[in-house]
């Protein structure tokens, strides 16, 4: 979703879970567990921070031989999508887009970036929310996934070939529990395979 703000995520996640209802009022009871707040521009002009970490390459070299040798030690950045085998939708894609093709009723994970707490949303409802200028947005929603398998949307989007190659639930998970999976969920009790498979 283009224009989505990233923020760091902590790496202790609450582990209880809500339902979002949007009539209710949840900044009384939640209980903030952590604000992180700093100044990123501050932090990246630092002498302490180094950005060589990052390791620009070109998607054809982006290979299984190179993930077995390099394990992923770094974030690699790509400047385009060329040689990776991925397929995105259009620039003007929107989340508005999104709902359309998961389903107004699909539920979101996000994670509420204050209090690092995990809610559910239904699609329609981080529309909603994400629609609203930020401004007169109460809190910060981060999402954390939408699994979109046996949707319309994953007729859109397709990760890159290596992940294809390397992906625990393609490779290893039993054949005949991929195969009862025909409906779209994202309810765990429902799914035959891990989430997230795309």
């Amino acid at each position: 979703m283009h224009g989505t703000v990233m923020k760091m995520i902590s790496e202790k996640r609450a582990i209880d879970r809500m339902r979002y209802d949007e009539n209710e009022d949840l900044s009384d009871v939640e209980e903030i567990v952590s604000i992180r707040s700093f100044n990123l521009e501050e932090k990246l002009k630092s002498k302490t921070y180094h950005g060589d970490f990052v390791h620009a390459m070109d998607g054809k070299d982006f290979t299984f031989e190179y993930v077995q040798r390099e394990a992923l030690r770094v974030p690699l950045i790509f400047r385009n999508k060329d040689g990776l085998g991925i397929k995105m939708p259009d620039p003007d894609f929107t989340v508005r887009d999104v709902k359309l093709l998961v389903g107004s009723r699909r539920i979101v994970d996000v994670m509420d970036v204050n209090t690092q707490r995990g809610v559910e949303m239904s699609m329609s409802q981080f529309v909603r929310y994400y629609e609203t200028p930020e401004a007169q947005r109460e809190k910060l929603y981060n999402v954390i996934s939408l699994e979109f398998s046996h949707t319309k949307l994953e007729n859109i989007v397709k990760r890159p070939n290596v992940v294809d190659l390397v992906d625990w639930v393609d490779n290893m998970w039993p054949q005949h529990l991929k195969e009862r999976q025909t409906d779209a969920t994202n309810a765990i009790s429902e799914m035959k395979y891990p989430k997230v498979k795309k």
